[in-house]
């Protein structure tokens, strides 16, 4: 310790006396009266050793490991799917035609956790985890399919035959989707060609007068290709008995006729 250290320590141990209220302050409290020159000795004492500090933080830093740069990829979904990690369930083309499911509706009732139901205007309704589908939004190649008139999609106008697949998401989707998919979403991902020139045709019969027909052509190239479909399906209605005969008044005949086509270029 230097000699000028020395000296303000002594300094500093200096006796003190009580300050009265005479002094400008409350009974009993005690102050240290010390010249103004000892106070500075002790702050320069501060100073010098505050101004150490930094100095053996920078050492302790020499040691510290630095992190470079971390590159983060992931695989690209391909245009219109709903991406791997989301999805929880997936109909294909080849369970579609082995279990004759010629709607989405009907493919969809081959999923655990999601129920088909008709409503008051015999509408395919689709119930997904408690949902209605005004929360499980319906996509066609990634684009929403909207209802103006009161959100509730028919699922039964959607033909199978030119789809490749039908995704469904459930619980948290991303807010790429949107809006109302507090069920999830359902994804109908429609058929591509593989091949230069490719096609088929698909016809059936059913109770009730029931026919059908699919047909499908298309083109693949190396920087496009073209995709058509068609679908017909009709029915009179309910079959009846060969001995019923319906009052002439009363004659009622019902049918229903769903034409599916699309069109994709690119």
């Amino acid at each position: 310790m230097t000699r000028a250290s020395r000296r303000a320590e002594s300094e500093i141990r200096l006796p003190y006396r009580k300050s009265g209220p005479n002094r400008g302050h409350a009974a009993g409290r005690e102050t240290v009266d010390m010249p103004k020159g000892h106070f500075m000795s002790r702050t320069s004492c501060l100073t010098v050793f505050a101004l150490s500090v930094p100095c053996t933080a920078l050492a302790a830093d020499a040691g510290v490991f630095h992190l470079g740069t971390v590159l983060v990829t992931a695989k690209r979904p391909e245009v219109g799917e709903i991406l791997s990690e989301q999805v929880s369930s997936v109909v294909t083309a080849d369970e579609i035609r082995r279990f004759d499911r010629p709607t989405v509706s009907d493919a969809l009732n081959l999923l655990s956790g999601i129920a088909v139901t008709s409503n008051v205007r015999n509408e395919q309704t689709v119930y997904m985890r408690g949902y209605d589908p005004r929360q499980t939004p319906l996509f066609i190649d990634g684009i929403p399919v909207y209802v103006p008139y009161d959100g509730y999609v028919d699922f039964g106008r959607f033909a199978t035959a030119d789809l490749s697949g039908i995704q469904v998401a459930k619980g948290f989707s991303s807010v790429a989707y949107g809006p109302n998919t507090l069920g999830g979403a359902i994804n109908l991902i429609s058929r591509r060609p593989s091949r230069e020139l490719e096609g088929d045709v698909t016809v059936g019969i059913g109770q009730g007068n029931a026919h059908r027909a699919d047909a499908n052509v298309g083109s693949r190239h190396e920087r496009w290709y073209v995709q058509a479909g068609v679908s017909y399906r009709d029915a009179d209605g309910f079959r009846m008995s060969s001995d019923f005969s319906p009052p002439p008044q009363r004659t009622a005949i019902r049918g229903i006729t769903r034409i599916s086509a699309t069109t994709r270029c690119r």
